[in-house]
């Protein structure tokens, strides 16, 4: 890790907040920074406890003790995030929340496009996945002008 600590960083990750992300999103987001800043295999769990923050760092270290979670593999360390953030998702669960979703006041169409497809990645839709989107996003519109005008486009995608 001596030379990436010569190089200057790429961006950065920030903490983990899980009011914002799951920890999936954000291992995710943490792997692609260690790529572009090309952390070493033997340091990713260190720079991980490193960038996760306070509360993330405190679950972790509760879930090892009494050994230190520096010396935990990076893979142990995320799956020890994961167990405790992100709770197993019931595909039913998800659909209902994903269903009753409806564009909130002043909420702009992409954002509400982008929350629509947040809640839908654990419906496990398939194939289906954009046909429950659209009908989704149509269905729960605040505007009516706007779903009228789409109810009249017979083969809407």
């Amino acid at each position: 890790m001596a030379d990436a600590a010569a190089r200057p960083q790429i961006g950065s990750v920030g903490e983990f907040d899980p009011k914002k992300e799951d920890f999936y999103t954000y291992e995710m987001r943490l792997k692609i920074w260690m790529s572009v800043n090309k952390i070493d295999d033997d340091d990713k769990g260190k720079v991980l406890l490193a960038l996760v923050g306070p509360e993330a760092f405190e679950v972790i270290m509760n879930q090892t003790a009494p050994e230190d979670p520096s010396t935990k593999a990076y893979a142990d360390l995320v799956k020890i995030a994961k167990d405790y953030y992100d709770v197993t998702k019931n595909a039913l669960t998800e659909r209902q929340e994903f269903r009753a979703r409806q564009q909130r006041p002043g909420e702009g169409i992409s954002d509400y496009i982008l929350a629509l497809k947040r809640l839908s990645r654990h419906c496990n839709y398939g194939d289906q996945l954009n046909e429950n989107l659209r009908d989704t996003f149509v269905g729960g519109l605040s505007s009516k002008q706007i779903k009228q005008k789409l109810f009249l486009i017979k083969d809407l995608t």
